[in-house]
């Protein structure tokens, strides 16, 4: 048997987006808009988030997926 498991399509909050593409940095996110912006990178790249595909890094000072 599969189980397929549908993912509903999400939109990002604009403090998120401000934070990754102005700044390139997730550290001053709070862990509900960390959550988020990882279910929507997983759902783009088709990937389930509960097999944790990424991992969050700190370089050169800045937090990174």
């Amino acid at each position: 048997m599969t189980n397929v498991i549908q993912m509903k399509e999400q939109a990002l909050d604009p403090a998120v987006i401000e934070s990754i593409v102005v700044k390139g940095d997730l550290s001053g996110l709070d862990k509900t808009q960390k959550v988020a912006y990882y279910n929507f990178r997983c759902q783009q790249a088709g990937l389930d988030p509960a097999a944790k595909p990424f991992d969050l890094l700190t370089l050169n000072g800045k937090q990174i997926l």
